[in-house]
C-alpha cells in the first residue's frame, strides 16, 4: 500500500511505523529459524560419523563471499576465516549413519564464535589462535545431523584440538 501524495507527514510517518514494525517481526521469525540447535530444548540430532586425526595447522585463511544471495556481498554473511589443516592420518574413524563423511584429506571450519552453522566452542577457536603454520595437532570431530524447529541441516563440530 503506497501512502497518498495528498495525506500529511502523519499518514508517511504510519506507514514508516508499519514497516518497521513488519521488519522488527520478521527479525524475531528469523532469529527463531536460525536459532542456535544446542540452546532450543526441541531440537536433537544423529552423530553420522566421527573422526580422530593427526592433522597439519596449515592457517587461517580468508574465504571471500561468492554472491550467491541477494544479500551479497555486504549482509549476508557468507564471506569468513576458515582455520584449515591437513589430515596426515586417522587415528579414529567411525562411519554410523549412511550419510557421514568420508574420511577426509583436509578439515576447515569458521571462526567466527556466532557462527550460523558450524559453531564452534570459543575455547576450540582460542586455541586455534596459539597455533603457528605447520603445527602438528590432534583434532576430533564430529559430523551431526541437527533438527531444530523445523529445520533439518548437517554441523561439524570440533570435540578436541591439542597440539602434539
Amino acid at each position: 500500500m503506497l501512502p497518498n501524495p495528498e495525506c500529511g507527514s502523519e499518514c508517511r510517518s504510519t506507514l514508516t511505523w508499519r514497516i518497521y514494525l513488519l521488519a522488527k517481526l520478521l527479525s524475531l521469525i528469523i532469529e527463531k529459524w536460525v536459532k542456535n540447535p544446542t540452546s532450543d530444548p526441541d531440537s536433537s540430532f544423529e552423530v553420522l560419523s566421527s573422526h580422530t586425526a593427526i592433522a597439519r595447522f596449515v592457517g587461517v585463511k580468508f574465504h571471500p563471499c561468492l554472491h550467491m544471495t541477494s544479500l551479497c556481498p555486504d549482509r549476508c554473511g557468507h564471506a569468513k576465516y576458515l582455520a584449515s589443516f591437513n589430515i596426515e592420518e586417522y587415528e579414529k574413524y567411525e562411519k554410523k549413519g549412511e550419510y557421514g563423511d568420508e574420511k577426509q584429506t583436509v578439515f576447515s571450519f569458521d571462526m567466527n564464535p556466532k557462527a550460523k552453522v558450524d559453531r564452534q566452542a570459543e575455547a576450540v577457536i582460542e586455541r586455534v589462535k596459539t597455533l603457528k603454520e605447520g603445527d602438528l595437532v590432534r583434532l576430533s570431530w564430529d559430523h551431526i545431523y541437527v533438527t531444530s524447529g523445523g529445520s533439518k541441516y548437517p554441523e561439524r563440530i570440533v570435540r578436541t584440538l591439542e597440539t602434539i
